[in-house]
C-alpha cells in the first residue's frame, strides 16, 4: 500500500488523502515463539479500550497506538476509516463495519466491494463482507474498538498467510489502496 501511495500512480491519491500508517507488532512475540501475546501475557489483538485509552489498563504499545488515534480524531482532519491488517492463513479477507460516510455520502458499501473485485484480476482478496453481529470481544479489537468509540468505518483485513511471494503480497496491497482511492474519490469538505 505504501509503495503504491508513494509511486507516480499514487500522485492523485496523495493530493486528496491523508494516510497515517502505524506498523505494529508485539516486540516480544516473535523472538519467543508466542502467537498473539506480549511478555505481559496480553493478547495484542484484544488491547483496545472503547471507553478511551488508559496507561495503566493497557499494554504500553496499545496505549500509545490508541492515544495517537484519539489525537487524530480530535484534530482538524479526523480519521474516517481504519484498516487493521493482520497476517492470517489464506488469502486477504476484508471485513467491514460501516461508518457514516458509507452508503449516505460515498454510495453503497457494495460499490466498494465491487471496486475491489474489479481491481483484483488475480483473486488475491476475498469479497468484502459486512460484519453483522460483532463478537463479544469486538470492542477490545483494533477495528471494533474504534468503531464503537468513534462510530467510524473500520475494516479488519485478515489473511495473506497463503502468499508465498513478495510479489503477491505487494499486489494485494496495491489492489486495496487503489480500490480505496477509487471509492473515496473527490475531496473532503
Amino acid at each position: 500500500m505504501v509503495d503504491w501511495i508513494l509511486s507516480e500512480d499514487g500522485n492523485d491519491y496523495r493530493q486528496r488523502n491523508i494516510s497515517h500508517f502505524i506498523f505494529y507488532m508485539s516486540p516480544d512475540a516473535s523472538s519467543h515463539g508466542w502467537y498473539r501475546v506480549n511478555e505481559e501475557g496480553v493478547d495484542m489483538n484484544r488491547s483496545y479500550r472503547a471507553e478511551g485509552s488508559h496507561p495503566q489498563e493497557q499494554t504500553h504499545e496499545a496505549y500509545l497506538w490508541q492515544k495517537d488515534l484519539e489525537g487524530l480524531m480530535d484534530s482538524n482532519t479526523p480519521v474516517t476509516t481504519i484498516w487493521a491488517m493482520h497476517t492470517w492463513q489464506g488469502i486477504v479477507e476484508p471485513i467491514l463495519q460501516i461508518g457514516p460516510e458509507m452508503d449516505s455520502v460515498l454510495g453503497p458499501w457494495s460499490n466498494f466491494r465491487d471496486i475491489i473485485r474489479e481491481n483484483d484480476p488475480d483473486t488475491l482478496i476475498k469479497p468484502l463482507t459486512v460484519l453483522e453481529n460483532a463478537p463479544s470481544y469486538s470492542f477490545q479489537s483494533w477495528t471494533g474498538g474504534p468503531h464503537e468509540q468513534f462510530g467510524i468505518t473500520t475494516i479488519l483485513c485478515e489473511g495473506a498467510g497463503a502468499f508465498y511471494t513478495k510479489k503477491e503480497n505487494r499486489l494485494s496491497g496495491e489492489v486495496l489502496i487503489k480500490s480505496i482511492a477509487e471509492y473515496y474519490e473527490g475531496t473532503k469538505d
